[in-house]
């Protein structure tokens, strides 16, 4: 079972919902470690555990991964180990996506992305990120969330934004990248403050493209001033774990703003432990 004795598990169970942060946040932690198969050792012991207890150990433990997944260690950090950064985003897109919506959720990411780059194909466009933006903005109707849907989880879910068609920037501007790649296009994320952008190139120039206003390419004077308002931003493109990052802490407000305080502690756990990883 790892590292951790069984014996401390009761102990561990009796601080999920300590008053500290400190304290919940590193009991999620050590739990999490155990994976899946801890909830076996809780029913072994036959620890008592109140519904409120039961609720955040729910929250914090990960469902069953597939197999693959699982042998690759921990079923929430493994896809940074992953060598391509797109394989990276998409990996981690696809377990917030499992944990969201559930395990038996029907629909797959990489299945609802291929399709995307399929119907591309198959409408006989010109493959480049303008004939793409096009298409998924335009034709397919993928569109901004309305001010009043903003702060809602699934708008970061990339399974719902591509069955709603709406999003918020960093999740409009990932679901063009990742169906770009699929097409042999290299589109990156461009971390802006306050409003993610996406970009490629054509020539010598960039081309960046506003995924949340239906995929608008800035001018060439909105471009220079990117260059210099965030010209570290600018220089190369967004790691797949910056992004990662911008997202759960998207998905964090999400659910505090609709009152999921236990949902909320889950996400902030994972962002944490992100955040140790990235040192």
């Amino acid at each position: 079972m790892t590292t951790l004795d069984a014996s401390q598990l009761p102990f561990l169970l009796r601080l999920l919902d300590d008053d500290s942060p400190q304290v919940r946040d590193k009991v999620a932690k050590a739990l999490r470690r155990l994976g899946p198969g801890v909830r076996s050792e809780i029913r072994e012991l036959g620890v008592p555990l109140t519904d409120e207890q039961m609720a955040l150990l729910e929250a914090i433990l990960p469902s069953e991964a597939p197999e693959a997944v699982a042998a690759k260690g921990n079923p929430w950090l493994y896809w940074m180990r992953l060598g391509d950064e797109y394989e990276k985003l998409e990996a981690a897109f696809s377990l917030l996506a499992e944990w969201h919506l559930g395990h038996d959720y029907p629909a797959q990411l990489a299945d609802l992305l291929d399709e995307l780059a399929q119907e591309f194909w198959e409408s006989g466009h010109l493959p480049d990120s303008e004939a793409l933006s096009v298409f998924l903005f335009h034709q397919k109707g993928f569109r901004g969330v309305e001010p009043n849907h903003y702060y809602e989880p699934g708008n970061s879910n990339l399974v719902s934004v591509i069955e709603s068609r709406h999003g918020l920037p960093i999740s409009l501007a990932s679901v063009f990248m990742l169906v770009g790649k699929r097409l042999g296009l290299e589109i990156y994320g461009c971390n802006f403050p306050g409003h993610f952008l996406a970009r490629a190139r054509q020539g010598a120039e960039d081309i960046i493209f506003d995924c949340f206003n239906a995929g608008r390419m800035l001018s060439k004077s909105e471009v220079e001033a990117l260059y210099k308002a965030i010209p570290a931003e600018m220089a190369s493109p967004t790691p797949a774990v910056t992004m990662i990052a911008r997202v759960l802490s998207n998905m964090a407000v999400a659910f505090d703003h609709e009152g999921e305080k236990v949902k909320m502690q889950f996400i902030l756990t994972l962002l944490s432990e992100l955040h140790d990883a990235m040192k």
